[in-house]
């Protein structure tokens, strides 16, 4: 699913005329049409639906959309608002259009019969907001609300919810909060986002007639950036060979755990065995080795360390490593870690206490320990870990997220799992795959520490290191979906692990329904 930010809508507006002759009202008569379509699915009884119309091209969508509305019999008034005179040119044409056919036109909030209106679509300012919304504006989207509270009337926007900022998500004072969103061709970073995702609701994404990505490959500043999704997850999953052997699945070592600190190594470990990797070692501290083997499961193998010389001993004939969970925060394993990064070369996931070891890398002196490397790392830290990577403030981050998580990737030469509300996976390219899966149960300790594990069993069983990043970083938050639509709270990371397998059998067999 392709992601555009509000530079990118706006180039494709410019260019469809400028440069393949598809006039703006051609593609205006196609979203009108859509949001039509989509609204007459949904329409029940008799009550009228009600458009909310700025002076702009965000408007004249949805006077399209009545218009065909009309034509389907289904009652539609319209509320404008803002100077018509001042409008866009398509706007004034569609607004003709409508006054034509004698739809109902309201310039007073007042005068709306409300017990009338099935459903308002709202339809004020679209990906054109610059800024914080006026007062006028402020006041409409009050009123209306507040009315639809009252009434019971389903809410819609068109495009994106006034309000919400089309690139990051940041949702202003009385901004639309809708039911529905109907969006064309692709879906609008900022909705993919938070807060800006709740005030968009349910996204509808409709086709708009012009192919996206012939327009966009002439665009300097365009990157690409993807929903991370269903769909994608079933074109990368492979299914496995009729004579795979635990040779052939890959070796996975874990490298981690500390006193009282056992647990996340072997969380890791595991979920790396629930997620197929053919053989897991977990390695501890000599001086926890003991509490490891109590407590591991029996598929799991064990072993300990004492200095980079040992580490170095045990990757020798292990397909991945994941470093960090659980290993502490003191100087000499800080030190240790930065050593055994600069001697080996092979696929790595870093997580958790890795971080430490790496301070700030944008100023510090481990700036460029990983960009030289043959196997980019996979790092997965959350937003507090990031900041200090970073030398950035959480709000700053977040203010800025994606950019963010891009500009890290590029410039650090690394896969990122930035584990967030959403978690977003950054290529060294600057893809960046928003995850759509995910929810509230999933924020709980050792939640990363098997995301860590199910990465390192993908790149153990030879997918490449986005590939895999892109693969456990879903299937983590989907299965975590489907745990939690009978068990929203008090779901382990465990439970996460254990079920894991059974929803890859799934995506690989539909069939089945384990």
């Amino acid at each position: 699913m392709r992601i555009l930010t509000k530079e990118e809508s706006q180039y494709i507006d410019r260019m469809a005329p400028e440069k393949y002759g598809i006039p703006l009202g051609y593609l205006m008569e196609n979203a009108g049409s859509d949001v039509a379509q989509v609204l007459a699915n949904h329409y029940k009884g008799a009550k009228s639906i009600l458009f909310l119309s700025g002076n702009g091209n965000n408007g004249a969508d949805g006077l399209v959309a009545a218009r065909h509305l009309m034509e389907l019999e289904i009652p539609v008034c319209i509320y404008l608002f803002g100077e018509s005179q001042k409008g866009s040119q398509l706007f004034k044409e569609q607004l003709h259009m409508v006054k034509q056919l004698g739809i109902a036109i309201y310039t007073s909030l007042d005068d709306i019969p409300w017990h009338t209106i099935w459903a308002v679509v709202e339809g004020l300012i679209g990906t054109g907001m610059k800024g914080e919304l006026r007062f006028q504006m402020k006041e409409v989207i009050e009123i209306v609300q507040s009315q639809c509270e009252l009434y019971s009337i389903s809410k819609w926007s068109i495009d994106i919810p006034a309000g919400v900022n089309a690139n990051t998500g940041e949702v202003f004072h009385s901004s639309f909060k809708a039911d529905y969103t109907i969006t064309f061709g692709a879906t609008k970073q900022g909705v993919c986002l938070y807060p800006g995702k709740e005030y968009a609701g349910n996204v509808i994404v409709k086709p708009l007639g012009i192919p996206f990505e012939k327009v966009l490959q002439n665009y300097q500043a365009y990157h690409n950036t993807w929903g991370l999704d269903i769909r994608l997850i079933e074109t990368l999953l492979r299914p496995r060979s009729a004579i795979a052997h635990k040779g052939r699945n890959g070796h996975t070592l874990v490298i981690g755990g500390s006193n009282g600190m056992i647990g996340a190594p072997l969380m890791a470990g595991e979920a790396s065995v629930h997620s197929g990797a053919g053989k897991t070692t977990v390695a501890v501290p000599d001086d926890c080795l003991r509490t490891l083997q109590n407590k591991v499961m029996p598929e799991v193998m064990t072993a300990s360390f004492r200095s980079v010389s040992d580490i170095m001993d045990l990757v020798k004939d292990k397909s991945v490593l994941a470093l960090g969970p659980g290993l502490g925060r003191r100087e000499e394993t800080a030190q240790i870690v930065l050593e055994f990064l600069a001697a080996y070369d092979g696929p790595i996931v870093l997580d958790a206490d890795a971080f430490y070891a790496l301070g700030d890398m944008a100023n510090g002196e481990t700036n460029g320990v990983l960009q030289s490397r043959s196997h980019p790392a996979i790092m997965t830290p959350h937003l507090g870990e990031f900041s200090r990577l970073t030398g950035r403030s959480i709000l700053d981050i977040q203010k800025n997220y994606v950019q963010s998580a891009r500009d890290f990737a590029i410039a650090q030469h690394v896969v990122l799992v930035l584990k967030g509300i959403p978690s977003l996976v950054a290529l060294p390219n600057g893809t960046i795959y928003i995850n759509m899966a995910g929810n509230s149960g999933m924020g709980t300790g050792g939640m990363g520490d098997v995301l860590t594990g199910m990465i390192a069993a993908f790149v153990a069983q030879g997918y490449e290191v986005n590939e895999a990043a892109l693969i456990g970083t879903f299937l983590h938050s989907y299965t975590a979906d489907r745990l939690g639509t009978k068990k929203l709270w008090g779901y382990t990371p465990s439970d996460v692990s254990v079920r894991v397998g059974s929803v890859i059998s799934e995506l690989l067999s539909p069939s089945l329904n384990v």
